[in-house]
Order: structure tokens, then sequence, then C-alpha cells
């Protein structure tokens, strides 16, 4: 099968075989190694905007608006009551999520016992008024940047991150 003796030598030669096995190798580690931290990354901002919803529902229940806080401190610039939540949520998002891609819808509710059916925001406000029960939902779109595990479990490379949660407003005017 092999005629000379410099064929049978390079058989029983394995110089090259770790960088060969190596490269075959490396792909699937950094994969791997990546996809890890991304799923990392995913939970922090799942954490943040739970977070977030949390730090904006306190705000919106309370019924404190920014021009109030503005004129605590003496400053001239006011917002709208929702304006101001929104540019606290996006604040405490810290980045992930601009205007353009973050959604806040709320449902206003009388009261706890009808959470099932359908509610209407009453006077204008998205927050409701005081003693109203509101279900607040935040999301954006996280943009999958490994293609790893969460590849898989995305559309078109992007995850949507959201976050509910019920809350009733103070009485408040």
């Amino acid at each position: 099968m092999f005629k000379s003796k410099k064929d049978r030598a390079l058989l029983g030669d394995a110089r090259g075989a770790t960088i060969l096995e190596f490269a075959l190798v490396l792909p699937l580690f950094l994969s791997i190694l990546f996809s890890g931290v991304e799923f990392g990354l995913f939970m922090f901002a799942s954490n943040l905007v739970q977070r977030a919803v949390h730090d904006g529902s306190r705000l919106a229940l309370t019924g404190s608006n920014y021009a109030e806080r503005q004129a605590l401190e003496g400053s001239g610039t006011t917002l709208s009551r929702e304006d101001y939540i929104r540019a606290m949520i996006l604040e405490r998002l810290g980045g992930l999520a601009d205007n353009g891609t973050l959604t806040i819808s709320s449902v206003v509710h009388d009261n706890i016992s009808n959470l099932n059916s359908a509610g209407v925001p009453e006077g204008g406000s998205v927050f409701g008024k005081g003693g109203q029960v509101i279900a607040y939902d935040v999301a954006f779109e996280w943009n999958v940047m490994t293609p790893g595990i969460l590849t898989f479990l995305s559309q078109d490379g992007k995850m949507v991150m959201s976050s509910s949660l019920i809350v009733q407003n103070e009485n408040f005017r």
C-alpha cells in the first residue's frame, strides 16, 4: 500500500494534529462562550426592565408629575405626567431601549374586582386617576448579538423584553 519509507513515516507523524483539533473546536467553544455571555446580558436586561416598570408605576401611582418635581427644585422645565414617567423608565433602562422602540401601555380599571374586563383610560391620562387600578405593560426589542441559543428563541434576531405590573393608585386629585 505505502511504497516508500517516507510515506510510512508520514502515517505515524502526529505533528499538526493539535492545531487542527483546535481549529475544529474553537468555533464551537466561542459560540457557547458568547451565548452564555449574551444570556447573562439578557437576564440583566430582564431584571432592569422589571425594575424600571416598578419605579415607573410607583411614580404614577403617587400622582406625581415632572412639573411638580421641577417646581420644587426651581427649574422652569415642565413635562406632562406621562412624558415624565416615560423619561424615567427610559433612564432606568440605561440605554437598552430608545424612545422609538419603547412601548408603554396601561389599562385603567375602577377596582380590583373587574381586572378581567377591558379597561378604558379616563380623564385623558393613561395612568389613571386616584384610587383606580392600573395594569402596566412595558416592552422593547432586544437585538440578539450572537448566533447561539438565543437566536433559536428570537424572531429575526430580535427578542421582545417586557414586564407587567398591576397597581392601585393612591387617592390623589
